[in-house]
């Protein structure tokens, strides 16, 4: 941070030359555009806000300026394909900025907590993204609580003896039962209340609308129900009880489609054939975790496929999650389930397309999975899938698989290692 600071400090200098026209533009624009990116791994969206709008009133100014002088090609092409990479900064952003300056603005903005209602209605759509950003938030911290928790009692039962993966995969399946403090319990409970309450707010605000086809409207629901679907089911040890959540996803698939579809029209920068197809560094951010909990909990084959194939053509990135490598993992996991279930049809399993969710039974799906990757040559990964042995109190089994990479098509194929089970009964 103190590396950070002195980077942000000597920056400011160097804007102020560069606004008088003293010094060349383009270190100050690259420099602004890492820092977004470090803000944006951090999810530091004030932050994020203030490097971009600086990169972008320098390089208007310039780009005006330019226009005007007589002027070199090269300078003026090095300046347009700065202009596009740093537009691609923030694929949907300018429009999302400016709506989201507006809204922090607003008294009524101010950062929820559970010890403060929500207001009483919402102003904008934005607003209650905001709100919704801050419930969401709370929720994480709970889980994540949750999961600290059981990772404290799967050491004291295993201590170092677990691969990592596996140690956190089981800690992850065991969070869902693990016995909670009254202090946790009542957390959980007010940020599930919390979810809740935001919806009705929203639904109360779209019906008071004249249009509700905005795009922060399709994000903001899309970010509800990953923020939903994670907290409303973080106590369920049963996956078949998931399945009431499928005509959800299926709407959700829709809102993404949809929002996806409106930043894919924006300008994307000018590159040589071999890099051709862009990556959008999105600042918003929420659509990946909802496409990859469609794509991990719902069993039906069309509905999960339909999220893997947005995944792979998104082409995003949201702080560290890349679109593609979601879909490939995903993808390849939700194989790996699909096999399970038809192995125990047995005879049967020849006869059957694609599998609807009453055909995935219990036994063969994952509660919680873990993907590790090796970028090398050639690169590797490997995943660990959770699932509980109901019938047989307390038992939890892990199941570790390698993956190995097909490059034409691209394609990725796990190979079960071992199958473990870990008796949780004393959590």
């Amino acid at each position: 941070m103190r590396q950070y600071g002195k980077a942000v400090s000597a920056l400011q200098t160097y804007v102020a030359e560069v606004m008088q026209d003293r010094a060349a533009v383009e270190p100050v624009l690259l420099a602004c555009m890492l820092l977004v990116c470090y803000e944006v791994m951090v999810d530091q969206k004030g932050t994020i806000a203030n490097h971009y709008r600086v990169g972008r009133r320098i390089l208007d100014q310039r780009l005006e300026a330019v226009s005007c002088q007589s002027s070199s090609a090269s300078s003026m092409d090095t300046l347009k394909h700065l202009a596009a990479a740093l537009k691609s900064h923030g694929r949907g952003g300018d429009y999302y900025w400016s709506e989201y300056e507006k809204a922090i603005a607003s008294p009524s903005s101010t950062q929820p907590s559970l010890s403060r209602p929500l207001p009483a209605m919402f102003t904008s759509f934005v607003e209650a993204d905001v709100h919704l950003e801050a419930i969401a938030k709370l929720g994480e911290e709970t889980r994540i609580e949750m999961v600290q928790l059981a990772q404290l009692q799967v050491r004291q039962m295993h201590g170092d003896a677990l691969d990592p993966d596996v140690s956190f995969c089981l800690a992850s399946s065991l969070s869902k039962s693990i016995a909670l403090s009254s202090n946790l319990q009542r957390r959980l409970h007010e940020v599930t209340q919390a979810h809740l309450y935001w919806l009705h707010m929203l639904q109360k605000y779209i019906s008071e609308q004249a249009s509700a086809s905005s795009p922060i409207l399709l994000l903001t629901q899309v970010r509800y129900f990953a923020s939903w679907l994670v907290i409303s089911t973080c106590r369920e040890t049963r996956e078949v009880t998931l399945d009431r959540f499928e005509t959800q996803c299926i709407r959700i698939l829709d809102l993404a489609a949809g929002y996806l579809q409106h930043i894919s029209s924006n300008e994307l920068p000018t590159r040589p054939p071999h890099l051709r197809k862009p990556i959008g560094l999105s600042f918003e951010g929420g659509i990946l975790l909802a496409l990859h909990l469609v794509a991990c909990k719902c069993r039906s084959t069309a509905v999960r496929r339909r999220a893997v194939h947005l995944l792979m053509g998104a082409d995003r990135l949201e702080g560290t999650w890349h679109s593609g490598v979601i879909g490939l993992t995903v993808g390849s996991a939700a194989d790996v389930e699909e096999q399970r279930a038809r192995a125990l049809h047995g005879s049967l399993a020849p006869t059957l397309g694609d599998l609807t969710s009453d055909q995935v039974p219990e036994e063969a799906r994952f509660a919680d999975c873990v993907v590790k990757g090796d970028p090398g040559s050639p690169p590797s990964f490997s995943l660990a899938c959770a699932r509980y042995l109901h019938g047989q109190d307390g038992l939890i089994e892990v199941s570790e698989y390698a993956g190995v990479v097909d490059v034409a098509p691209i394609r990725l194929r796990f190979e079960c290692l071992k199958v473990q089970a870990f008796d949780c009964a004393a959590a």
